[in-house]
C-alpha cells in the first residue's frame, strides 16, 4: 500500500535523524601507551517522544497515521523538549500535526 510506503519512509527519515549506532572511541592500550587504537561500539537506539495534535501517541500508531491528512511534522532536538515533556522528551519530540 501507497501510504504505507510513505509512512514507513518518513519513520525512517527519523529514525534517520535521531539514531547515533556507531561511535568510534579512541583507546590507549595498557601494552603501549603511544598508540591509541580505536574501538567501536553500539550505541542505544534513542526513541524519540510521539505527539500528534498535541498528544502523545506510539511509534507504532504514527506508523498508522494517513500520509495524506499530515500538515507539518517538526523534529525537536533540544533542551526545550526536556522542559516542555519531561524526561519523555530528552531523545527529542516528533510532533506531528494533521490537516484540519
Amino acid at each position: 500500500d501507497n501510504q504505507e510506503k510513505i509512512a514507513t519512509k518518513i519513520l525512517e527519515s527519523i529514525e534517520d535523524y535521531f539514531s547515533n549506532n556507531v561511535v568510534i572511541q579512541p583507546q590507549v592500550s595498557a601494552v603501549s601507551q603511544v598508540s591509541a587504537v580505536p574501538q567501536v561500539s553500539a550505541v542505544p537506539k534513542l526513541i524519540p517522544l510521539y505527539i500528534l495534535d498535541g498528544k502523545v501517541i506510539t511509534e507504532e500508531e504514527m506508523k498508522r497515521i494517513d500520509t495524506n491528512k499530515i500538515a507539518s511534522v517538526d523534529v525537536v532536538k533540544d533542551e526545550t523538549t526536556t522542559k516542555k515533556y519531561g524526561d519523555k522528551g530528552k531523545n527529542g519530540v516528533i510532533i506531528i500535526t494533521l490537516k484540519k
